[in-house]
Protein backbone atom coordinates (compact mmCIF):
# COMPACT_ATOMS: atom_id res chain seq x y z
CA UNK A 1 0.00 0.00 0.00
CA UNK A 2 3.01 2.04 0.71
CA UNK A 3 4.40 2.26 -2.70
CA UNK A 4 1.13 3.62 -4.47
CA UNK A 5 1.33 6.94 -2.22
CA UNK A 6 3.53 8.69 -4.15
CA UNK A 7 1.04 7.65 -7.33
CA UNK A 8 -2.55 8.50 -5.46
CA UNK A 9 -0.69 11.72 -4.48
CA UNK A 10 0.18 13.02 -7.94
CA UNK A 11 -3.31 12.15 -8.60
CA UNK A 12 -5.11 13.98 -6.04
CA UNK A 13 -2.34 16.76 -7.03
CA UNK A 14 -3.55 16.94 -10.94
CA UNK A 15 -6.98 16.60 -9.87
CA UNK A 16 -6.67 19.44 -7.35
CA UNK A 17 -5.33 21.73 -10.16
CA UNK A 18 -7.69 20.79 -12.46
CA UNK A 19 -10.12 21.96 -9.86
CA UNK A 20 -8.46 25.00 -9.37
CA UNK A 21 -8.12 26.00 -13.05
CA UNK A 22 -11.96 25.40 -13.08
CA UNK A 23 -12.75 27.56 -10.06
CA UNK A 24 -10.18 30.34 -11.77
CA UNK A 25 -12.07 30.31 -14.93
CA UNK A 26 -15.42 30.64 -13.09
CA UNK A 27 -14.92 33.54 -10.67
CA UNK A 28 -10.88 34.46 -11.07
CA UNK A 29 -11.91 38.22 -12.45
CA UNK A 30 -13.83 38.89 -9.30
CA UNK A 31 -12.31 41.41 -7.30
CA UNK A 32 -15.10 42.77 -5.24
CA UNK A 33 -18.60 41.85 -3.10
CA UNK A 34 -20.27 44.23 -5.18
CA UNK A 35 -19.20 42.18 -8.62
CA UNK A 36 -21.17 39.15 -7.17
CA UNK A 37 -25.14 38.46 -8.07
CA UNK A 38 -27.10 35.61 -6.83
CA UNK A 39 -30.52 34.66 -6.94
CA UNK A 40 -33.22 35.31 -4.07
CA UNK A 41 -36.04 32.51 -2.69
CA UNK A 42 -38.45 33.63 -5.71
CA UNK A 43 -35.64 32.94 -8.13
CA UNK A 44 -35.03 36.51 -9.19
CA UNK A 45 -31.41 37.91 -9.65
CA UNK A 46 -30.04 39.81 -7.38
CA UNK A 47 -27.07 42.24 -8.10
CA UNK A 48 -25.10 43.12 -5.17
CA UNK A 49 -23.96 46.24 -6.29
CA UNK A 50 -27.19 47.25 -4.87
CA UNK A 51 -25.49 46.92 -1.07
CA UNK A 52 -22.79 49.32 -1.78
CA UNK A 53 -22.68 51.68 0.79
CA UNK A 54 -24.54 49.88 3.04
CA UNK A 55 -23.91 47.41 6.42
CA UNK A 56 -24.70 43.47 4.82
CA UNK A 57 -24.80 40.56 6.87
CA UNK A 58 -24.20 37.19 4.86
CA UNK A 59 -25.34 34.35 6.69
CA UNK A 60 -26.02 30.10 5.85
CA UNK A 61 -29.54 29.58 7.48
CA UNK A 62 -31.19 26.29 8.10
CA UNK A 63 -35.13 25.26 9.13
CA UNK A 64 -33.91 22.71 10.78
CA UNK A 65 -30.80 23.75 12.59
CA UNK A 66 -30.49 21.94 15.82
CA UNK A 67 -32.50 18.96 15.16
CA UNK A 68 -29.31 16.38 15.36
CA UNK A 69 -31.58 14.00 17.96
CA UNK A 70 -30.79 10.97 15.64
CA UNK A 71 -26.61 11.25 16.63
CA UNK A 72 -28.33 10.28 20.41
CA UNK A 73 -29.38 7.09 21.76
CA UNK A 74 -31.54 6.78 24.63
CA UNK A 75 -28.98 8.07 27.92
CA UNK A 76 -28.37 11.07 29.25
CA UNK A 77 -28.25 14.44 28.01
CA UNK A 78 -27.86 17.75 29.79
CA UNK A 79 -29.25 20.40 28.04
CA UNK A 80 -29.16 24.44 29.19
CA UNK A 81 -32.18 26.34 29.60
CA UNK A 82 -32.24 27.45 25.56
CA UNK A 83 -32.56 23.29 24.65
CA UNK A 84 -34.08 20.88 25.80
CA UNK A 85 -34.28 16.76 24.37
CA UNK A 86 -37.44 14.93 24.85
CA UNK A 87 -35.27 11.12 24.10
CA UNK A 88 -38.91 9.36 24.03
CA UNK A 89 -40.53 11.42 21.28
CA UNK A 90 -36.73 12.00 20.00
CA UNK A 91 -37.81 15.52 19.39
CA UNK A 92 -35.64 18.66 19.65
CA UNK A 93 -37.17 22.02 21.19
CA UNK A 94 -35.50 24.82 20.23
CA UNK A 95 -36.76 27.54 22.16
CA UNK A 96 -35.19 30.16 20.92
CA UNK A 97 -34.84 29.88 17.24
CA UNK A 98 -31.59 30.59 15.80
CA UNK A 99 -33.44 32.95 12.92
CA UNK A 100 -34.74 34.80 16.58
CA UNK A 101 -31.19 36.50 16.90
CA UNK A 102 -31.57 37.97 12.97
CA UNK A 103 -34.80 38.36 13.62
CA UNK A 104 -33.87 41.23 16.29
CA UNK A 105 -30.75 42.34 14.48
CA UNK A 106 -33.03 43.37 11.57
CA UNK A 107 -35.30 45.09 13.25
CA UNK A 108 -32.86 47.04 15.35
CA UNK A 109 -30.91 48.44 11.98
CA UNK A 110 -32.94 47.96 9.33
CA UNK A 111 -33.94 51.87 9.16
CA UNK A 112 -29.98 52.60 8.76
CA UNK A 113 -29.35 50.67 4.98
CA UNK A 114 -28.60 47.92 6.78
CA UNK A 115 -29.71 44.41 5.32
CA UNK A 116 -28.82 40.72 5.93
CA UNK A 117 -28.54 38.11 3.44
CA UNK A 118 -29.88 34.82 4.29
CA UNK A 119 -28.91 31.67 2.08
CA UNK A 120 -30.41 28.73 3.31
CA UNK A 121 -27.56 26.01 3.33
CA UNK A 122 -28.29 22.34 3.07
CA UNK A 123 -24.17 21.32 3.51
CA UNK A 124 -23.99 20.87 7.21
CA UNK A 125 -25.92 17.74 8.20
CA UNK A 126 -28.28 17.54 5.78
CA UNK A 127 -30.38 20.32 7.64
CA UNK A 128 -32.07 22.46 5.00
CA UNK A 129 -33.76 19.77 3.06
CA UNK A 130 -36.56 22.24 2.17
CA UNK A 131 -37.58 23.41 -1.24
CA UNK A 132 -37.61 27.68 -1.56
CA UNK A 133 -41.48 27.99 -0.82
CA UNK A 134 -41.08 25.87 2.43
CA UNK A 135 -38.16 27.51 3.13
CA UNK A 136 -39.46 31.15 2.57
CA UNK A 137 -42.93 30.29 4.48
CA UNK A 138 -40.97 29.08 7.71
CA UNK A 139 -38.76 32.06 7.74
CA UNK A 140 -41.78 34.45 7.53
CA UNK A 141 -43.02 32.37 10.37
CA UNK A 142 -39.75 33.05 12.17
CA UNK A 143 -40.50 36.47 11.96
CA UNK A 144 -37.09 37.57 9.43
CA UNK A 145 -38.41 39.63 6.36
CA UNK A 146 -34.49 40.76 5.15
CA UNK A 147 -33.94 39.13 1.94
Amino acid sequence: MLQHCPEACEIQAELDRAMADDIEKKIGHINSFFELEARNIDKELVKFDQFRGKVTVITNVASYCGEFVSYFTQRSFYANDKYTLDLNTRQWDIRESHYNGLVKLYEQFKSEDFNILAFPCNQFGKQEPEECPAIKRFAKEEGLTSP
